[in-house]
């Protein structure tokens, strides 16, 4: 007890976050830290003692610091409008929301979560297309047959899931002593987003309870069972016979895929669900059978996967065979690859990573355990006489009617051609000039190169999105920084005149990342403004409240023309190592987000090492103009600048 409440004490103290350097005090309490966490090996210790999401700061606060980030972008008749709608807004409207949203949060341990993810994520119309996470597993050279790894992945995956939903795994935190919450880490597994006609419903079913997962074969979904009738998972070598059954009745027995439609909006395809449902009543326990599964695994024939620019032409630019409702996807290529989607409701990119990367290490374990010569060691792992059940297809009883629309989306989503992608790996040829040029804030760095390659490709600054993670808090999820800065501006301007000095330069860019790596520990102490403005702006509709103002926040200072995320290799402890060896080209980490308008650029980027980090946009292709390619082009330009300052910046 004693032990508990001092460590809810200690994990208030926050300033260590926003501190360049840690102070005589931050150095006392990390040493006391060290004394009352002891040795975490649970998923959840943390959970227990993790502060509370603190309640918004003032709405003065909230409404400077919008002004100050749109000053930036505005010309100066627009910004001078802005200021005198946000002053008229704090007399009036702004006091009522204010004190609503004060009143409804104050005895709530996270006020936030449960809103974004119910008017964020679940009330969104959007396909889940286009913000589930992408990921590719590393090639492994024992072995390349399809259906041996989709079997070890099967064995080695339900024995991991088992230990998260208990939390037997190793928990996720900072300096190993920093706990961070990792509530949402049980529900990537078993989790499943049902469509609704406003709003969708989250389904979670426990994977022990569950018992089976879901194999797409060809057209067809089969129900795999996963333990044998004594309760034990089966053997790898069963699960490869089970999958030898499934592919083979697949082929004389072709069924039915629905994937396509778990394409459509969230609107369309909840209509279409009641009508395959009111078709036949038989269909409703199929979509039970989805809802409750483990995950669903795909045995991909039509794709192959040779380098990350496949990953994501196959993410992008669609393929019907994901079923994006469920909360964890594994396709299986002919060659081996895998590849790994999830929904993004119930948790947010540094959840996913962190278990993809334990799933991965768990799995090369296995695999290489389970693996002889490029095949499963039967003296390890005996051919033993396993009591299960066969594998069941589902069947779909569709109208005539259904059939074609059914056909149409795939069409529709084959052929889309509206999504670019590109990837690209950039490599910083002095990393230590580098890391000195800019204090060693290499995230500012990179987000500094992307602004400046974003104003090439378009002629102009536009305010940009960046999460920043909340997850030292009670269930905490992500806040925006708003990356787009004055001094990022003035950066890009001296680099585009070619009389600046470059002592001035140097500095410039300095400043830029060091305000970027200051706003970024700020949002994660919750001093952000975005999550703010959208509780008001949810209390303003739900209540009926009219403004203006808030109307005009979401209207035009909400949307983002500019995407951009920093994939979190920080809790990606096993990763790393993949990037060293010849087969580091066929592993690419999620997070890259998907346009949701014909304006939106998409970027993500991640960085291994201070000389080599990796590169994706993503862009809607309008009028055959591939914006993709020209941002990446403008990345690679505004990089090789930028890089010859560092040799500079060592004589300063």
């Amino acid at each position: 007890m004693l032990r508990t409440y001092t460590l809810k004490k200690l994990l208030i103290y926050k300033r260590w976050l926003v501190e360049d350097r840690p102070s005589f005090l931050t150095k006392i309490w990390f040493q006391a830290l060290n004394v009352f966490s002891g040795k975490m090996s649970n998923l959840y210790c943390g959970s227990n003692v993790m502060p509370s999401l603190p309640q918004p700061h003032s709405l003065e606060t909230t409404i400077e610091k919008l002004l100050t980030s749109m000053k930036a972008t505005l010309p100066t008749h627009e910004y001078e409008a802005l200021c005198i709608e946000a002053t008229q807004f704090l007399k009036c409207e702004g006091k009522i929301l204010q004190e609503k949203l004060t009143s409804e949060t104050k005895n709530l341990r996270n006020w936030l979560t449960p809103m974004w993810r119910k008017y964020g994520y679940l009330a969104s119309r959007d396909p889940l297309s286009r913000t589930s996470y992408y990921g590719l597993m590393n090639d492994f050279k024992c072995c390349n047959d399809q259906l041996t790894r989709a079997a070890c992945r099967i064995y080695s995956g339900v024995k991991h899931f088992e230990k998260v939903v208990v939390g037997d795994v190793e928990p996720n935190s900072l300096n190993n002593k920093i706990p961070v919450d990792c509530l949402a880490f049980k529900n990537v597994v078993g989790g499943y987003r049902e469509p609704g006609e406003y709003i969708d419903k989250m389904h979670w079913e426990s994977p022990i309870k569950s018992g089976f997962v879901i194999v797409r074969s060809n057209t067809s979904h089969y129900i795999l069972y996963v333990y044998d009738c004594d309760g034990n998972v089966l053997s790898p070598l069963a699960l490869r016979d089970a999958l030898e059954r499934i592919v083979q009745k697949s082929k004389e027995s072709p069924g039915i895929d629905l994937s396509a439609f778990t394409y459509l909006p969230r609107t369309e395809w909840s209509f279409q669900m009641k009508e395959i449902i009111e078709c036949d009543p038989r269909n409703e326990k199929n979509f039970d059978y989805i809802r409750r599964a483990m995950f669903i695994l795909n045995l991909e024939t039509e794709y192959q996967m040779q380098c990350r620019q496949d990953l994501l032409s196959f993410c992008g630019n669609g393929n019907a065979h994901i079923w994006f409702d469920k909360s964890a996807n594994v396709t299986f290529f002919s060659d081996g690859t895998e590849v790994v989607c999830y929904e993004h409701t119930n948790f947010d990119g540094s959840a996913t990573t962190f278990l993809y990367d334990q799933a991965h290490y768990l799995e090369c374990l296995s695999v290489n355990s389970i693996f002889k010569i490029g095949e499963i060691d039967e003296a390890r792992y005996p051919r033993i006489n396993q009591i299960c059940l066969e594998p069941k297809q589902i069947v779909w009883h569709l109208s005539n009617e259904i059939h074609a629309k059914l056909s149409e989306q795939k069409i529709a989503v084959l052929t889309d051609p509206t999504t670019d992608i590109l990837f690209s790996e950039s490599f910083f040829p002095k990393p230590r000039e580098a890391i000195k040029a800019v204090n060693g804030h290499l995230d500012g760095l990179m987000q500094t190169i992307v602004v400046w390659a974003y104003y090439r490709t378009t002629g102009r600054f536009d305010q940009m999105y960046q999460p920043s993670t909340l997850f030292t808090f009670h269930d905490g999820r992500t806040e925006n920084f708003r990356p787009l800065t004055s001094s990022k501006i003035k950066f890009i301007n001296l680099m585009s005149d070619p009389f600046s000095p470059k002592k001035a330069k140097i500095e410039a860019l300095r400043k830029a990342c060091d305000e970027h790596f200051h706003l970024n520990r700020d949002a994660m102490v919750f001093n952000g403004i975005d999550r703010h403005l959208f509780a008001l702006g949810v209390i303003a509709q739900r209540e009926g409240i009219s403004s203006p103002f808030i109307k005009k926040i979401f209207s035009q200072f909400l949307r983002f023309p500019l995407m951009t995320t920093a994939a979190p290799l920080t809790v990606a402890k096993h990763m790393k190592q993949f990037f060293k060896d010849d087969m580091a080209h066929m592993l690419a980490v999620g997070g890259l987000f998907h346009p949701t308008n014909d304006e939106m650029i998409c970027s993500s980027y991640y960085i291994v090492t201070p000389s080599l980090g990796s590169f994706y946009a993503m862009s809607r292709n309008i009028g055959g103009v591939n914006r993709s390619k020209e941002l990446d082009k403008q990345f690679k330009i505004c990089l090789k600048e930028v890089t010859n300052l560092f040799s500079e910046t060592a004589k300063l």
